[in-house]
């Protein structure tokens, strides 16, 4: 098995207060359409974009780091972007070591009031489905369309209130972030070309890249559990 170099993964490292390994990650995959391999200005330009997508594609009010909360180490080169020169047909060493790392600024938050490290706002993307139906028999053809990444550690900004039918209150995604990730997702299509990639959706199991077509955006908060804040928690045992 061999690397083709037409298969790229961008992988954004954040330097994060509260995980154990004081880091959470963002990956975004790519498909190179220039010619043999990306040259260096077209590894640089991908990498610049996939750091846009958080840091510079502005919707609603602010970018996504702009509700991103005080977890986050911000100023000059606190952020890393990785890319990867993929072997889709290889399980066991898909990614391999870097090919290529570049320093990046995250710009400002607007809260410094931190969420639970774990929370996040999800951002759902698909290729086109094609001919591949929902259901077929117990397997399901268009998981294998579908992607999604977990924005966060997220502030207080990234919350507002909406009231229930029967009175209550519950939090959800504040409009403007869901905006910021949907225009995120648009000006991602749109610059990735640029350096002679398309933004893709990764099917592990089809072993295939597929280019994005369709995004969505829920209002709920989700939840990754490998970004919660390393123990202690449970301070110890009092009696009753």
């Amino acid at each position: 098995m061999s690397r083709d170099h037409q298969s790229w993964a961008a992988r954004i490292v954040w330097t994060t207060g509260g995980p154990k390994s004081n880091t959470t990650n963002n990956t975004l995959y790519f498909k190179y359409t220039g010619g043999i391999a990306p040259t260096p200005t077209e590894m640089s330009g991908i990498a610049d974009t996939a750091f846009k997508f958080f840091n510079g594609a502005a919707g609603g009010t602010g970018t996504i780091t702009y509700f991103m909360g005080p977890q986050v180490k911000r100023g000059s080169n606190q952020a890393l972007v990785d890319l990867y020169d993929l072997d889709l047909a290889d399980p066991r060493h898909h990614f391999g070591s870097p090919v290529a790392t570049y320093q990046k600024s995250p710009g400002a938050g607007f809260s410094s009031v931190p969420f639970p490290n774990e929370c996040a706002v999800v951002l759902s993307y698909r290729a086109s489905y094609g001919s591949d139906p929902e259901h077929d028999g117990v397997t399901r053809p268009r998981a294998s369309d579908r992607g999604r990444t977990y924005i966060g550690p997220l502030s207080q900004a990234a919350s507002t209130t909406a009231v229930l039918p029967n009175g209550t209150s519950v939090a959800v995604v504040e409009p403007n972030l869901m905006s910021a990730a949907m225009t995120a997702a648009s000006t991602i299509v749109t610059a990735a070309p640029t350096s002679n990639f398309l933004w893709c959706v990764w099917s592990r199991k089809e072993a295939q890249l597929k280019p994005v077509a369709y995004k969505a955006c829920d209002n709920s908060f989700d939840t990754l559990r490998r970004r919660e804040v390393e123990p202690p928690g449970l301070e110890g045992w009092v009696p009753v």
